[in-house]
């Protein structure tokens, strides 16, 4: 790279919406306004079917079906860098959400940050990954704490994550630093943030792919075990495919939605709600509260720790996990039978301030400019 080009920042994923939630793409956008004397670009992340022949070979060599896998492993970032054809300078700067593999592409970069919302040992603790051959976790989280130690500062979400990097990574309290997360949504409120809808019917909106670990069966049990909530209850499910869902008269399931091709039909979506759900069991970043949260949507959330400062926001309805589909049920007949406790909660909702991404944007553009 010659220096007429200027200083460089890559952020891996930025590409597109898809990536790690959107997480990646809008942080980069932020990136671009708060570092005008840098040029911003994304790493971008490719399909499994365009690294065809790494995935192949790495599923091969460990004897398993790479696709659950594959995109943790130090192959799969390598072959992604390969097929990226981009090459890091001594001037530039990397910023990768997902943990790194140390290789020669990488330490071509003056400095490496991290953004983790989540470690490798809390996401290989979901039960999908309960048949993960044993080789591979081992793999994995060997990779995940040499990048820690690779990485000239890292940016963790909340006080948990930096707890956990600490505790189980041993990763130095002061090359960490809390920065939040951001909202991946455009924050434009619609105009009816108090009002409750005149055909007396709650209308409630999941968001979420894994849709076992958030707790969609609760609700569909709560709602299951009471007549007067089947007939007062809307149930709008983005995220899961319709196949995999029970079928049910009071809820449409919508299947994924690409932010990138239709976000304008998630926000309708979202707009037309009154209520948002994620009765998780466990959860790394809980980016569907503050998406609901942007659009002055309340929302209601299991007790679980991960949850964190979410639970005193406004707006924020916090359920005790260990109550189940009984508390979710209790909670919906409030709210179908009390117009001023919903009234109340969207007033509160629409009130909250649920920023973007330039708060973690400076914080991190601060380090990107020392």
């Amino acid at each position: 790279m010659s220096h007429s080009q200027g200083r460089r920042v890559f952020v891996t994923g930025g590409d597109r919406t898809l990536n790690f939630s959107g997480c990646a793409y809008y942080l980069m956008k932020s990136l671009a306004e708060e570092l005008p004397e840098f040029r911003v670009e994304a790493v971008p992340i490719h399909s499994y079917r365009t690294l065809y022949g790494a995935t192949a070979k790495w599923g091969l060599r460990m004897l398993t079906d790479p696709r659950p896998h594959f995109f943790m492993t130090r192959q799969f970032q390598n072959a992604n860098w390969r097929a990226s054809q981009l090459e890091g300078d001594a001037d530039d700067v990397l910023i990768s959400l997902p943990q790194i593999a140390i290789s020669p592409d990488v330490q071509r970069f003056s400095r490496i940050y991290l953004y983790v919302d989540m470690t490798h040992r809390q996401y290989l603790s979901y039960g999908q990954f309960n048949t993960m051959p044993s080789r591979v976790r081992r793999g994995i989280i060997a990779q995940e704490r040499a990048s820690y130690v690779l990485a000239d500062r890292i940016f963790a979400c909340t006080l948990q994550v930096k707890m956990q990097l600490t505790e189980d990574y041993a990763v130095p309290p002061d090359k960490i630093e809390i920065v939040g997360r951001g909202v991946n949504m455009p924050d434009v409120r619609s105009g009816s943030r108090g009002e409750v809808r005149s055909d007396g019917k709650l209308r409630v909106c999941f968001m979420g792919l894994d849709f076992e670990r958030k707790g969609l069966r609760d609700l569909i049990e709560a709602i299951d075990a009471d007549t007067m909530l089947q007939q007062r209850v809307a149930l709008d499910v983005i995220g899961p495919e319709q196949t995999s869902l029970p079928r049910r008269d009071y809820m449409e399931a919508h299947g994924y939605i690409d932010k990138d091709r239709d976000l304008g039909g998630l926000i309708s979506i979202l707009d037309r709600c009154d209520v948002g759900y994620l009765f998780s069991r466990s959860e790394g970043i809980p980016g569907s509260v503050l998406d609901f949260l942007s659009r002055g949507r309340p929302c209601l959330i299991s007790d679980i720790p991960q949850m964190g400062d979410l639970t005193r926001m406004p707006g924020v309805v916090s359920l005790p996990l260990a109550r189940g589909a009984a508390v979710v049920g209790d909670t919906l007949r409030e709210l179908v039978t009390s117009p001023e406790r919903l009234r109340s909660l969207k007033e509160n909702a629409g009130a909250s301030v649920i920023a973007g991404w330039k708060h973690q944007a400076q914080c991190i553009g601060r380090w990107c400019s020392s």
